[in-house]
């Protein structure tokens, strides 16, 4: 099996899982009643405030969990912030991750900043990779960390292994077991920070190998996470407006350059408008108010460009005629893998999502303008 076959089965089988499982999905989720279950939330902005006796597996844009976990923690998303207990296992990609929080197993993280602050700590073995690596706290077991940066002021009960343009070790900073480092230069060592093993040079090319396969993973979970999400909020679309929807389906079929072009134009015209009213006396308050409004018509120019998607897939099969709700739904899905395959395609992915943000962008404005002239 070749790469490429690798990664369409992964996908497909986690997109089916997820659908399965995943028990919360929109903009902003929050669980703030205990649960006893394990959780499976995706959306932009997931808070977790109350505690889950079970395991958690979220992905987002932004993510806070500040109440315990019974079980394991995995997190794909831009940003972590866990500021509680997690009973087992942590395992987390993202861009800015944060402990804050006792992990009783062991933590896997890769980012471009992973922080372990003065009052977390991991129980078993820990090992970061990222831009900047900061462990502050205490690791039960071996660390291994890799980055551009690597700082350590805490305290490591087996071995610290080291990779990085830049090593630090701080003044208090413990290693119980050996520093094994590796650099074009020395690590610095404060005359303060305590090494009980021995201080050792080792080429550690293949000793993050498995971090990576990690990283590579948590992106792809994430980009599937959030395909889930955009599924979701798809076929809500259409069953929840299956009139306004089957309009803007049709106004997309029956004039896609129109579509296309009004869409350019209103991506354009909108921010030139908001910029002219923030400058006014008064007007900034109606921009506020227009800039929300234009986030939320972004987002259902997505939603509605992944329907007309999926409706120019039932055309293709000629099923569209025939075709039920749950045919239509099982299309929207596979309309959503379909792009998101084709987005990991240099340059034709970018057009493929421009066209159907903005062809959707067009088509919605369009059919909002024609009833605004004719409410009947």
């Amino acid at each position: 099996m070749n790469k490429k076959q690798l990664v369409l089965n992964s996908v497909l089988t986690l997109s089916l899982l997820t659908t399965v499982a995943a028990h919360q999905v929109g903009e902003t989720v929050s669980i703030d009643q205990p649960l006893s279950s394990d959780q499976y939330p995706a959306g932009r902005i997931v808070r977790v405030t109350a505690p889950i006796h079970g395991d958690l597996v979220v992905a987002g844009q932004e993510l806070v969990v500040d109440a315990p976990i019974g079980g394991d923690l995995i997190a794909a998303g831009e940003s972590l912030n866990l500021r509680n207990s997690v009973s087992d296992d942590v395992r987390a990609a993202g861009r800015t991750l944060i402990f804050d929080a006792q992990i009783l197993g062991h933590a896997v993280a890769v980012g471009a900043e992973v922080i372990l602050t003065s009052d977390a700590s991991v129980g078993d073995w820990a090992w970061f990779a990222g831009r900047r690596v900061t462990v502050e706290g205490q690791v039960g077991e071996e660390l291994r960390a890799a980055g551009q940066t690597v700082m350590v002021s805490g305290e490591v009960g087996g071995d610290a292994v080291l990779a990085a343009e830049e090593i630090q070790i701080e003044p208090g900073a413990i290693i119980r077991g050996d520093l094994i480092w590796d650099s074009e230069t020395k690590p610095e060592i404060s005359a303060n920070a305590t090494v009980e093993g021995e201080i050792i040079r080792e080429d550690l090319t293949g000793a993050f190998e498995e971090i990576g396969r990690f990283g590579e993973f948590g992106g792809l979970a994430s980009a599937v996470l959030l395909g889930i999400a955009l599924i979701a909020t798809s076929c809500l679309a259409f069953l929840v407006f299956p009139g306004f929807s089957g309009s803007v389906m049709g106004r997309i079929r029956s004039m896609p350059i129109r579509s296309l072009g009004l869409g350019i134009g209103v991506i354009v015209g909108i921010p030139l408008v908001i910029v002219v009213l923030f400058v006014t006396r008064i007007g900034w308050i109606v921009a506020i108010g227009t800039l929300f409004g234009h986030l939320l018509l972004l987002l259902c120019a997505m939603v509605f460009g992944v329907v007309s998607v999926g409706k120019l897939e039932l055309e293709l099969t000629k099923k569209d005629e025939a075709g039920g709700r749950l045919l239509h739904l099982l299309a929207i899905g596979l309309g959503v893998a379909l792009i998101l395959l084709l987005a990991q395609i240099p340059l034709l992915g970018t057009i493929v999502l421009v066209t159907v943000l903005f062809s959707g962008l067009g088509a919605i404005s369009g059919e909002f303008w024609q009833r605004y002239r004719q409410p009947a």
